[in-house]
């Protein structure tokens, strides 16, 4: 049971840190497109 559970927190925290980093570079290149012209 433990087992299955660390997967799973496992997987979340991998999910959580790829759509942070996603949503970092998004806002990224929203400020060179829009705010540095």
């Amino acid at each position: 049971m433990g087992f299955w559970i660390s997967v799973i927190v496992g997987v979340l925290s991998v999910i959580g840190l790829l759509s942070a980093s996603h949503f970092y570079y998004k806002s990224e290149e929203y400020d060179e497109k829009y705010i540095k012209k």
